[in-house]
């Protein structure tokens, strides 16, 4: 047909499973749900992630077959009722993917115990948590700078308390259970 849309349907009881729109999308169907379709600018996952909490997922994998053991993938996630996205990005060294970095709709980065943000060459600067402890270390050539434009404060958790204060122009404050007890 030289007019209107080409649709290649599944087990003749017509299901679509690929739909070429002209000067449109192309739309890919499962079990003849859209999951997939073309843009203007790109790629969309379709699939409907209602309240559900069903995952959109793209599987990486450097083989051709289907063995998702070593594969990475990424999925849109709702993490609630209120459609609170989440993008996902999963890496399986066995056939459940392991969670390896969460982005929430707030902007969020996450990633899990012993994941670690690091930077430089040589993983010279490194900021994780061990489940128990969280860290910044510097293991690269020169030092640490922490820098502030009034100055540096190290507090309590919840910022309830100061620890010390390293003031512009000014002095050094160590507190105790926040009281300064003793300043430059």
């Amino acid at each position: 047909n030289e007019t209107g849309n080409l649709t290649i349907e599944a087990n003749g009881a017509g299901d679509d499973a690929i739909k070429i729109i002209p000067d449109g999308a192309v739309e890919l169907y499962y079990d003849n749900s859209k999951e997939f379709q073309t843009v203007a600018n790109g790629i969309e996952l379709t699939s409907d992630t209602s309240a559900s909490g069903t995952e959109q997922t793209i599987y990486l994998s450097p083989t051709t077959t289907t063995d998702r053991s070593r594969s990475c993938s990424i999925s849109g996630l709702n993490t609630d009722g209120n459609n609170n996205q989440a993008l996902v990005f999963k890496t399986s060294a066995a056939d459940t993917p392991a969670e390896r970095l969460r982005i929430t709709h707030g902007g969020e980065v996450r990633v899990p115990d012993n994941g670690k943000f690091t930077a430089g060459a040589s993983d010279d600067i490194q900021i994780y948590h061990d489940g128990s402890n969280s860290f910044i270390s510097e293991s690269g050539a020169g030092v640490l700078k922490i820098s502030g434009s009034a100055g540096v404060y190290i507090n309590k958790h919840d910022n309830s308390e100061t620890c010390a204060a390293f003031l512009h122009d000014a002095a050094v404050e160590l507190y105790y259970d926040n009281v300064k007890q003793c300043e430059t």
